[in-house]
Formats: C-alpha cells, sequence, structure tokens
C-alpha cells in the first residue's frame, strides 16, 4: 500500500471521531475541521520525514486535543467538553410515558456529567465515546495509565453518587 492510500484509509476510519472529539472541545464545527486536518497535515510530514508513529491513532488525537487546547488559549476559552442531551421524545416506546422518562434520565446523565472536573469528563468521553483504552487515553492526555484509571474510577463514583442523589429527592 502506498503512504498516498495508507493516508486516506487512516483519515477515513478516524476523521469523523476526530471531528467528534474537536467539536467538543472547542464547539465551533469549522474550527474542528481546520483542527483535524491540521492534525493529518502534521501527521503526514512526520511520517514522509521518516518519523515513526507506534499508535496513529492515539498519535491523532493527542494531536488534535494540544491543537484545541492552543486555539482555545490563543482565544482565552477554557478548555472543556460538554456533553449534548441526547434525550429524543420521538422515539418510538411501548408506553407513550417512556419516552418522557427516557428523556429524564438523559438530562440527569448529562448534567451529572457536565459536573465532572474538565478533565475528567474528557477521560470519560475518551473512554465511553471513543473507546479508547486507558493506555491510548494516557498517551493522548499525557497522564500516566495509573493516573487514567483512578481519573476515571473516580469520575464513575461521582456520576453514581450524584444519580443516586438525585434519584432518592
Amino acid at each position: 500500500m502506498s503512504p498516498e492510500e495508507a493516508l486516506k484509509n487512516l483519515m477515513e476510519e478516524n476523521e469523523s471521531a476526530l471531528l467528534g472529539f474537536a467539536g467538543r472541545m472547542l464547539r465551533d464545527a469549522s474550527t474542528a475541521q481546520d483542527a483535524v486536518q491540521m492534525a493529518f497535515i502534521k501527521y503526514n510530514r512526520q511520517t514522509y520525514t521518516g518519523g515513526e508513529i507506534r499508535n496513529p491513532r492515539a498519535w491523532l488525537f493527542k494531536t488534535v486535543r494540544n491543537d484545541c487546547l492552543n486555539l482555545l488559549r490563543a482565544k482565552k476559552i477554557k478548555a472543556e467538553i460538554t456533553i449534548d442531551d441526547g434525550g429524543n421524545f420521538t422515539a418510538h416506546h411501548d408506553r407513550p410515558d417512556q419516552g418522557i422518562m427516557n428523556h429524564e434520565k438523559n438530562q440527569l446523565l448529562t448534567a451529572a456529567i457536565n459536573g465532572l472536573k474538565p478533565r475528567a469528563r474528557e477521560i470519560l468521553v475518551l473512554k465511553l465515546e471513543h473507546g479508547k483504552s486507558y493506555r491510548e487515553i494516557a498517551e493522548i492526555m499525557d497522564l500516566s495509565v495509573g493516573n487514567v484509571g483512578f481519573i476515571l474510577h473516580s469520575a464513575v463514583n461521582e456520576l453514581k453518587n450524584h444519580i443516586t442523589k438525585e434519584l432518592s429527592i
């Protein structure tokens, strides 16, 4: 496979996930596209000059993350990933009230996730939405694998406690 074909395959496999990740950080689709495009350009330059990248997917996520953070710093905006409310009132359910109950549960979970510290929320998104391993998350965020596990464990416990508290009211 030629280097051009390899890059094209890498783009096809990862572009959508990277755009979603960058879009959540930047909250601007156009700027997210620019960040992802720059990451692929940097990847191409790195591999073209003989640089070896062990894990291209993790490298791309880390590069997009760093570029997004730089863009946000330049605009003096605090970097935070938020979770959109995924509730859907139009979904079909056996019982009419089931859609409303599911929407309320989604809102509760969304609020709980958005209440996490930014780093914990970012790790949670990388793990749950993008299926990253602890090692990949550690590479992307410049953390140790143990630190990723600790932060993720703490975030899940915090979510559980928040939801339990809200449901008991």
